[in-house]
């Protein structure tokens, strides 16, 4: 059998403007705060690019040279991470906040069986119902405002504010 050479492509000569070498993962990570903070401040885009150019660092700690240029694409892909890292924070702080409220519910609801209150725990009860989303949705939500639903003999909109009936 013949033994066939197979080509192996040159490698490429890397792009002296670009960063050259990977950047370490603590700088990498620091980046990401870097932009999590501009973005909460209120930065744009192209700002945030502008700000990140300049407080970039190579491998050993130094300011990058000048001529060495972080790419675009790069710093889109740091405001990726800040966005989920951001949405991670707000989703645990609100489950924290939930937690809060139906320990406060409980406290409540204790507190007002100890007192004999029924109609205070029925009203506590109802409250912590209405936190964990147990009741159903109404048929027309507050978001509806052009439904109307007809109670009795007043005919309501969806803000509860009764509408004139013309009848013709």
């Amino acid at each position: 059998m013949k033994k066939t050479k197979t080509k192996t492509k040159p490698k490429k000569k890397r792009n002296p403007n670009n960063l050259c070498e990977k950047t370490t993962a603590t700088e990498r990570l620091r980046r990401i705060v870097l932009v999590r903070d501009m973005m909460a401040k209120g930065l744009g885009r192209h700002e945030i690019f502008k700000n990140l150019q300049k407080l970039a660092k190579d491998k050993k700690g130094k300011p990058l040279k000048k001529g060495i240029t972080l790419n675009q694409n790069t710093v889109d892909r740091y405001m990726m991470e800040a966005r989920e890292e951001i949405k991670n924070d707000l989703k645990d702080m609100r489950i924290a906040s939930l937690e809060f409220h139906v320990e406060s519910r409980i406290d409540m609801y204790k507190e007002s069986r100890a007192y004999k209150d029924r109609q205070e725990a029925r009203h506590v009860l109802d409250s912590l119902a209405r936190l964990q989303d147990l009741f159903p949705r109404n048929k027309y939500d507050k978001q509806d405002d052009d439904k109307t639903e007809y109670t009795g003999s007043v005919l309501v909109d969806a803000n509860n504010k009764p509408i004139e009936r013309t009848d013709e």
